[in-house]
């Protein structure tokens, strides 16, 4: 007899309901532990430091067993738009037309291949191939390819354009048709990749240091290692296992040409292989493209044979723990295996919804657990449904608790609960409306899809079969699907769930001794029974009442390529702008800021600014605790962020267009009204405490420590971590009262509202609800007299033994406030020196995976241009690095970029440019209400301004930033 599910579906569930007649009954005693079973599985991985409704039976028996799911195999329809054929060949090609963005396309290879079909498991062979196809194919030779995408506009970096998965490996690519050869040549592209690959020996054998430092950066980091093992646990004794996608480093650095060659011509052969293209071309043309690039190829004589993937659930309960020295923050995962559908049937859709219910169901009831504090959690839990690869789905939760068995038990209480009493029909309204009312707002924006958007639906078609129904009639079917749910089915399905899937519990930290045991764990699980029954959250109709509306003072509009921006003065200050969008139909967005930030605060302190705006959002607002307030938002597509900069302070919005009044309203409380409650501060506590021990062994979070003190060096005020003892003191009073010293005053506050949203509703919007803010003293930000360095300051952060992510992050500023031609400069030059670094550093010396530069133009306070690098890399070639990556500064500020290089950063940011969204209109036009008197980049300007420009601007703009000797460079270096 093989051991139940949880053990608590069928004993903890029994014992409970037999308890109200036989409380003191040794017989319940011996029905909890009397089950006999096989032994759950236990493991320890260490890194050390050197290496439906309640049953009603008066007995109080457990309701029958849950009835297994019967799915109806009935296929789903294919959008008829869809034109999806197969060539002789047996190459599937799948297309749409789309106008939106418009000017552009979206193509890609999918090849239904990925690590589960390497021959030697682990050798990472599916993957390198995957970076091999930009080595080199017969029309384009060497790294030919990545410079023609760039001349076609097209970025090229790490993880840009390709992806290896368990599964199947997809390339991508996105141009634009506005340039008359470009398609042609993405057409080309993709016939070289799916038939021409060179795979040279000189060119894999200089490719193992960037495939190694991948591995480095996926296996060999304290992240890498946590994943790896976790992806180890997930897929032990089924066919993915031992087939972690990136490879095993010794069998990587032993890769050669005809291994990878090997794969090649049993994977990618036409009747394995699709491609998918939309974009703004009739379907003819598209068809004709594919059809005389592709219909020659031919295939193997030898039939394809896959391995089968469809793996049962098991009742059977997994405990480990994973352990390395960098993992400061103990914290514990919940993994509740789940079927695999098949989403192209009818039953396969009904099933996932029913899941999706399921999930947002016992979320509530988990979050509203922690509002009341009946969990003892660092932050607010929930639960949701994702796949490791196609035969592996879970519903998963991550916890932080300070003691994790403690939380556990709390935890999985409250989802036995929901098996033992059922979901009521109040629950199952509640889901009803928040996935119709989800349906509602994607049935809103369909015409504003995007082509990447119809493309995903298409490769995930071909790959598993997926629905490729037409959206609006899907999203009537599902209506009806949600419609139709009860409690019953609901309630029948998650203890269906239960009773199949044994859950795999692993808890992570830096010490064993600090952990629960597997086999702690497993008791858990073991001897669990359901949360007491609790009342439910307050139900309200309406955030507040609306204000009278008030006064304006004076209005004005200017016209753009984009259409009129309106903008109105209110008489307490407030100045809004409005730009109707319907790029994100039925979507609408909302920045605003004023200027002071935590310069400004009697005390500056830029971690307690950070503590009170997270303190603060987690508390609710007004009259209304943080349960009643998301109970009434989660049927409503509504969200809000804040931040307190050290010159300014934000909040940022979004919602659908039928629930726009609600994101106003929820601003104005926020402002008006905001709290501070005892659970919201001890998460904000026990994050800051979770940080700062992090920060001790943490690479990456030391390296950001170490890039912050050495532009403010013993300056307490810019650290972002606060001390043991900062902590301790931390607040609400004091927390609640840095918020409304920043944002409780209408001083100088600038709104911007784009999207679906016209003038006459904007108004009346802002007129109640933003031109009703108190009226305070103007204020601005403050000059607290500190100077970056002047030279070239550097730091190390040393790894841990057996951790060896390496790699530098570098600092370079220009103080002043920048142009909108500087943005545009500064857009070409970071393309540029990322472009020349990965020619450099990853391709001639084979050194890194991956690199990046950041040219960013910065307008608060005294204003600033300023360049942000990192580079990732063997730890050992450190100084071969950070050497190679000087000299490529040093001479784009000296002599500039070539005349290749630019044509190519311009032809990447003019496709960048063809691209309009609601946040560049929103960024400019909060920027040009609040910086009057500045030049500020508007999209209207950004191709003239590009126009204009030559390779002795970038030049000019690299010697501004690179040529002086201020910088900061931090390295992570080998002990």
């Amino acid at each position: 007899m093989r051991t139940p599910s949880l053990r608590f579906v069928s004993v903890a569930l029994a014992a409970t309901l037999v308890a109200a007649a036989c409380a003191d009954s040794p017989e319940a005693d011996e029905l909890v532990d009397g089950v006999s079973g096989d032994t759950p599985s236990s493991v320890t991985t260490t890194l050390d430091d050197g290496a439906g409704p309640a049953s009603d039976d008066p007995t109080g028996t457990l309701t029958p067993p849950a009835t297994p799911p019967e799915p109806d195999p009935t296929p789903l329809p294919i959008d008829e738009d869809y034109r999806i054929g197969t060539l002789d060949n047996g190459l599937t090609y799948l297309l749409r037309s789309n106008d939106t963005p418009g000017a552009s396309l979206d193509l890609r290879l999918v090849v239904n291949a990925g690590s589960l079909q390497q021959d030697t498991p682990d050798d990472g062979s599916a993957h390198f191939l995957e970076h091999m196809l930009f080595n080199g194919t017969e029309a384009f030779p060497g790294n030919e390819l990545t410079t023609q995408l760039q001349r076609l506009g097209i970025s090229f970096g790490a993880d840009v354009n390709a992806y290896t998965s368990y599964d199947e490996t997809v390339y991508l690519l996105a141009a634009t048709t506005t340039e008359p050869t470009a398609p042609d040549i993405a057409f080309d592209v993709l016939a070289e990749w799916a038939s021409n690959a060179t795979i040279d020996p000189a060119d894999v054998e200089s490719e193992i240091g960037i495939v190694r430092d991948e591995l480095r950066q996926g296996r060999e980091t304290v992240e890498g290692f946590t994943f790896t093992r976790f992806e180890e646990i997930y897929t032990e004794g089924t066919p993915y296992e031992g087939r972690i996608v990136v490879g095993d480093a010794a069998l990587v650095e032993a890769t050669d040409a005809a291994t990878l060659r090997a794969f090649y011509e049993t994977w990618y052969r036409p009747d394995n292989m699709a491609v998918v293209v939309v974009g703004d071309l009739p379907l003819d043309e598209m068809e004709r493209e594919v059809t005389s690039r592709l219909s020659g190829l031919t295939n193997p004589p030898t039939p394809l044979e896959r391995i089968d993937v469809d793996i049962p659930l098991d009742p059977e309960p997994i405990a480990n723990i994973i352990v390395h020295p960098d993992n400061g923050a103990d914290n514990l995962s919940l993994d509740i295996p789940l079927p695999v559908w098949d989403t192209g049937t009818v039953g396969g859709e009904r099933m996932t919804l029913i899941e999706s219910a399921v999930a947002i169901m016992l979320s509530t009831r988990l979050q509203e657990a922690f509002q009341r504090g009946d969990l003892d959690l660092d932050r607010e839990p929930s639960i949701s449904a994702f796949s490791v690869n196609r035969g592996l789905r879970y519903y998963g939760t991550n916890l932080q608790a300070p003691e994790l068995d403690v939380a556990l038990d709390s935890y999985l209480s409250h989802l036995l609960l929901a098996a033992q009493t059922g979901f009521s029909d109040e629950d199952v309204e509640r889901v009803k409306q928040l996935l119709l009312s989800d349906l509602d707002d994607e049935l809103a924006s369909l015409n504003s899809t995007q082509d990447w958007q119809y493309a995903g639906e298409l490769s995930a078609h071909f790959l598993e079969g997926a629905a490729a129904d037409d959206a609006e009639r899907r999203i009537s079917r599902q209506r009806a699907v949600v419609e139709s749910f009860g409690s019953e089915e609901l309630t029948n399905h998650w203890r269906w769930i239960l009773e199949e899937s044994g859950p795999i519990v692993i808890a992570v930290g830096d010490d064993e001794t600090d952990l629960p045991t597997p086999e702690r764990l497993l008791d858990v699980l073991d001897s669990v029974i359901p949360a007491g029954a609790t009342e439910a959250a307050q139900v309200i109709d309406q955030l507040m009442l609306a204000p009278e509306r008030a006064p304006l003072q004076s209005e004005s509009s200017r016209d753009t390529f984009n259409g009129p921006v309106a903008e109105w003065t209110f008489a307490n200050g407030v100045v809004v702008s409005h730009q109707e969008s319907k790029i994100s139909e039925g979507n609408v967005f909302v920045a605003m800021a004023s200027t002071g930030g935590w310069s400004a605060l009697a005390e500056p302190d830029a971690s307690l600014a950070t503590a009170a705006v997270d303190a603060v959002l987690g508390s609710g607002v007004g009259p209304h605790d943080p349960a009643t307030l998301e109970r009434y938002l989660e049927s409503r597509s509504t969200s809000l962020v804040a931040t307190i900069d050290e010159w300014s302070e934000t909040i940022g919005g979004s919602s659908s267009s039928a629930d726009v009044e609600d994101l106003f309203a929820l601003i104005n409380l926020t402002i008006t009204e905001p709290r501070v409650d005892e659970i919201s501060l001890r998460s904000v506590s026990r994050a800051a405490t979770t940080t700062l021990e992090l920060a001790e062994t943490n690479p990456d979070i030391r390296a950001g420590e170490v890039l912050s003190n050495l532009l403010y060096p013993d300056d307490d005020r810019y650290q972002f971590l606060h001390t043991a003892e900062e902590i301790a003191e931390l607040d609400a009073d004091e927390l609640l009262g840095v918020f409304d010293d920043r944002f409780g005053e209408a001083d100088d506050l600038h709104v911007a509202i784009v999207g679906d949203i016209g003038a006459d509703e904007a108004f009346e919007l802002a007129a109640r609800y933003l031109g009703t803010l108190p009226v305070g003293e103007a204020d601005t930000w403050v000059d607290l007299g500190v100077r970056l360095p002047t030279t070239a300051v550097s730091g190390d952060v040393v790894l841990t033994a057996g951790t060896a992510d390496g790699g530098l992050q570098r600092v370079d500023w220009v103080i002043g406030q920048p142009s909108a031609r500087d943005e545009v400069t500064g857009a070409l030059l970071a393309t540029i020196a990322t472009s020349r670094t990965l020619e450099t550093i990853r391709e001639a010396l084979g050194a890194s995976y991956g690199a990046s530069v950041s040219v960013t133009a910065d307008r608060e306070g005294p204003g600033a241009l300023t360049s942000f690098a990192t580079v990732s890399g063997d730890p050992a070639r450190r100084d071969e690095i950070e050497i190679a990556f000087q000299e490529i500064l040093t001479d784009l500020s000296e002599t500039g970029p070539t005349a290749d290089e630019f044509d190519r950063a311009v032809a990447v940011a003019a496709t960048d440019y063809e691209f309009v969204n609601n946040g560049i209109f929103l960024d400019g036009n909060l920027a040009a209400t609040r910086f009057p008197d500045v030049d500020v980049l508007q999209s209207d300007q950004r191709f003239a301004i590009l126009e204009s420009l030559s390779p002795d601007d970038i030049r000019t703009m690299a010697a501004a930033l690179y040529g002086d000797a201020a910088s900061v460079t931090v390295s992570k270096v080998l002990p």
